[in-house]
């Protein structure tokens, strides 16, 4: 599991079910099973790694899931975390049930529509995004 994508500042790429412009976040799943991501954590707090946990949801190889950094809660047919970024920067991290860390990302300052994204060689650049820009 990788971050693929981080957007801090949403305001045309792509809506939530209510229609907003939450920021979001693209994991991707670059094995080659399936990965089970309950209990799973999403945080942009370090010292807080389950911040928030992934609901039963499976993840099939080479998929990308979007996560909504929108800090709604309640079920809904859309993955929404109970935080949002900052869009002066901060870090993002992903870890284990277990609360192992997995990847950590440092976000700097993202401006409006800019997406910090992987590139083909692993590293990471800031684009501009496209609407609908999650594939």
């Amino acid at each position: 599991l990788v971050f693929e994508k981080v957007m801090a500042v949403n305001r045309s790429t792509i809506r939530d079910e209510d229609g907003d412009w939450s920021d979001w976040v693209e994991i991707r799943n670059g094995g080659n099973q399936v990965v089970d991501l309950t209990g799973y954590g999403l945080s942009d707090d370090p010292n807080k790694l389950l911040k928030w946990r992934f609901p039963e949801y499976s993840i099939g190889p080479g998929e990308g899931l979007t996560v909504f950094l929108s800090g709604k809660v309640g079920k809904t047919e859309e993955l929404h975390a109970s935080f949002k970024l900052v869009a002066e920067g901060e870090p993002i991290c992903l870890s284990a049930p277990s609360g192992n860390l997995i990847q950590r990302l440092d976000i700097d300052i993202l401006g409006p529509d800019q997406v910090l994204a992987r590139d083909g060689s692993g590293a990471y650049t800031v684009q501009n995004a496209a609407p609908g820009m999650t594939d």
